[in-house]
């Protein structure tokens, strides 16, 4: 694979979470703002590396009934599941890294879980049910997540990175 085309996944992912991030520092009035978020989850907390090993989710929530056109008729075939009255867009992408629990040999335990990654997007719907305090009583979410998985994702460059900026035990799988 051609060197350069290797990294097209990560700025995709890069570039979607700049994008993503934009709407959260317009200059709009707070009750129609969206909100931007950034998750990271890292097993080093627990002093593991195996299994789920880390995760990072940039997202954005539109404001109330900021749907896209496809979505503004969803929410009427949804009645079934919730009687909201608000309804937010969320996007995102993401990317899941998981690990078995001997990094240290090559090829790794057969036995062991294999190493593993997920680049992602995702779209859904949020539905906010609340009553009339105006205090969440009931948040559903309806996303889909599409992606690429193993080689193709750059998981196995990320997690030989932040082993090398940490000090810790280099990954030979």
């Amino acid at each position: 694979m051609n060197q350069t085309l290797k990294y097209i996944p990560a700025a995709i992912v890069l570039a979607t979470s700049v994008l993503l991030a934009f709407p959260a520092f317009s200059q709009k009035l707070p009750d129609q703002r969206g909100t931007s978020s950034f998750r990271l989850e890292n097993d080093i907390i627990t002093g593991t590396n195996c299994d789920y090993t880390k995760s990072a989710l940039t997202s954005y929530i539109s404001p109330a009934s900021d749907l896209l056109f496809l979505a503004d008729w969803v929410p009427a075939y949804l009645t079934w599941l919730t009687k909201a009255t608000k309804w937010h867009m969320t996007y995102g992408d993401g990317q899941n890294l998981y690990t078995p629990q001997d990094i240290a040999i090559n090829p790794p335990d057969a036995a062991d879980r294999p190493y593993a990654g997920f680049l992602y997007g995702t779209i859904g719907l949020v539905a906010d049910e609340r009553p009339a305090n105006g205090d969440p009583r009931h948040r559903y979410v309806l996303a889909l997540d599409v992606g690429i998985v193993d080689k193709h994702s750059p998981a196995e460059q990320k997690q030989k990175l932040v082993h090398r900026v940490i000090d810790d035990q280099k990954p030979l799988g």
